[in-house]
This record gives structure tokens, sequence and C-alpha cells, in this order.
């Protein structure tokens, strides 16, 4: 009679507990949805507040006025610009040929544009809201679609022989739903196991239906570890990923990274390589390196792609993380860094590298 007291007591609480965090929740989860609406129709409307001026263009000139409900009262008079090549241009003459800037996709995904980006607006330019390139580039519309194509087409070359344990942390999945199904099946073994309990203080007598809720609280509570395995662990990316790559492995061959010998290496490499060991790679080891854990396997003195770039613009090596990402490049041929696995050049990711 106590046991069955104790564990309708306990089976309550911890059922109101659960209810509870599911309702929580859910309702975050709607009010995190309105905000985001709400967040992009105050996005959409500022854009369309911004007004673009009016071009009036004739045979040889082309009027450039300003915003119309404030040109007569501001006093800013209209611009002319010669018509040329089919194009305004502001300057006197014909316009100029000017080269479109050719932008590396190395380059963007390193974040070293980005980085060129936050002087454009200080200019007066106004960069992307997604941070891919300012309007002077020229990308918008189908332009910027077709650029995040490519990116993204160039991510996943990278991430198909990526360790779980250099997953960019915007990419690793809280798998919600998951956990969300995991607790709804514990509630109806709390159900079963409460039902079974009061059924124990109100009734004496056993039936077959009593049989029945015994037989089921008895499979939910010794079940629970293939409840969680079936739910957990059948994910792909934990199970027929790793399996996939060892059996690549196996029949190709390591991927492994082929880098030159130090004989073929130019001049600025090996100059690169030896000032870093002779000046730099103790301070760098004891500032960025560590000891990281994954699973049963220890990687010593390691560090990510990412943090490596943001010390060397730190110490004065890298002007920007374009130039910082050269400059490691030259340390992967030079033999000074690798991959902890050698499958990879260097890139601006959370990629683990440590010192040869």
């Amino acid at each position: 009679m106590i046991n069955a007291i104790i564990a309708v007591s306990l089976l309550v609480l911890c059922f109101i507990v659960t209810v509870g965090c599911l309702i929580f929740h859910q309702r975050y989860r709607r009010r995190f949805t309105r905000y985001l609406d709400l967040a992009n129709e105050v996005a959409s409307d500022q854009e369309a507040s911004v007004s673009t001026p009016e071009i009036e263009t004739t045979a040889d000139t082309v009027v450039i006025s300003p915003n119309p409900s404030t040109s007569s009262d501001s006093g800013v008079g209209s611009v002319k610009a010669q018509k040329c090549c089919g194009l305004p241009t502001i300057t006197e003459g014909c316009c100029e040929e000017k080269e479109s800037p050719v932008v590396d996709i190395e380059d963007i995904l390193g974040g070293g544009i980005l980085k060129n980006f936050v002087s454009a607006s200080e200019e007066g330019l106004s960069p992307s809201k997604d941070g891919l390139c300012p309007t002077r580039f020229g990308c918008v519309g189908p332009k910027r679609e077709e650029c995040q194509g490519i990116i993204q087409q160039y991510r996943e070359q990278i991430d198909d022989d990526l360790e779980q344990i250099e997953e960019e942390p915007e990419s690793q999945e809280p798998q919600i739903l998951r956990h969300t199904v995991l607790l709804i099946l514990l509630l109806c073994s709390m159900f079963v196991g409460l039902a079974l309990s009061i059924w124990t203080l109100v009734i004496d007598k056993m039936s077959g239906i009593y049989v029945e809720l015994s037989f089921l609280d008895a499979t939910l509570n010794f079940g629970q570890s293939i409840i969680v395995f079936a739910i957990f662990g059948l994910d792909t990316k934990e199970i027929a990923l790793p399996v996939l790559k060892y059996w690549r492995k196996l029949w190709y061959g390591a991927n492994t990274l082929t880098l030159p010998t130090w004989e073929e290496l130019g001049p600025e490499t090996k100059h690169i390589c030896d000032q870093f060991v002779t000046h730099h790679l103790q301070s760098c080891r004891s500032h960025i390196a560590s000891d990281k854990r994954w699973r049963l396997k220890v990687y010593k003195n390691v560090f990510p792609g990412h943090k490596f770039v943001d010390w060397l613009i730190d110490v004065g090596l890298a002007r920007d993380r374009v130039e910082a990402v050269n400059y490691a490049q030259h340390l992967i041929e030079g033999k000074v860094l690798k991959h902890i696995n050698g499958v990879y050049h260097f890139y601006d990711r959370n990629l683990l590298y440590t010192f040869v």
C-alpha cells in the first residue's frame, strides 16, 4: 500500500512537469514564429520606405534628382551626368572602363570580403542584409541566389568528410522533434504506471485488465533502452555515414591531401614557414592549442581554423581574414600545420588543425 502511494505521488509529479514542459515549448515555438514574422515585416517595411532617386534621361545627359518629396525643401539640386556607353556617369567625358571586382569563393567564405563590406557601409554604400556583397558588386536578385547556390555547393564538398567534432555550430541539430517524441512515449509509460498504481490502491481483486496493464507497464519500463535506441540510434549521421565513410576508405583508400616536397616550394612559402617556426610557433601553440576529446579519442594540441585566423590578425601577421588564410595555406604546404586527419587544406572554418 505504501509503495503504491509513493508511486502515485511521484508519477503524478513527473507527469505534470513533463506535460508542462511540452506546453511551454509549444508556446515558445509559436511566440518565436510570430516574432520572426514580425521582424520580416518590419524589415520589408524599412526597405519599402527607402526611396530611390528619379533619373531623367535625354539624348546626351542624364539628370539624377533626389527624392521629389524632399528636393524642394532641402534645396538640393539635380546632378547632371554625361551619358555614354549606354550608362550614366558623373565624371566628365566618356565613361572609363572599370573592371568589376573578381571575388574568389574562398575569400567570401573566409570572411575577408565581409570585413571590407564594413568599410563599404561606412562610405555610404548599402551592404546586403545577409552580408554577402554590398550593392557596388551588383549582387541582387538572381545573381544573389546564384552566389548562394555556388557557396552552398562549395560547402557541401567540404562537409562530406567532416567529423562531427568539426561541424559548424549552426549546422548541429538540436533534435527537438526526437526529444518531443521521447517525452510523449514516456508520458504514455507514466500514464500506464499511474493507472496500475491507482488500481492497486482502489481495487484489491485482480482481473485480466490488471494483468494486461502490468505487462504493458513492465514492457514500457524495461524497454526504454530499446525506445531510446529506436529514436536516436537510427540517426543517419551517427550510423549510416560513418559506415559508408569507412567502407569508402577501405575500397578507395584514405582520402589524404597531397602536398609538394620542401624542395618544390617557392621562396615565399619557405620564408613564411621559417619565420613562423622561429618566432611565432611557441606563442601560437600556447594561446590557441588545446586537447579535445571526441568519444573515445583525444586530439592533442588542436585548434579550429577560424581561431588560428583570429590569432594571425591579432598579432599582426595578417591584415584581414583573406590574407590570414593565404598565410596559413603557406604553412600547410610547408607542413608546419596539418589537418587532424590530413584530408583538407586550410579553411577559415571549424576544421581542426594541429602543428606538425
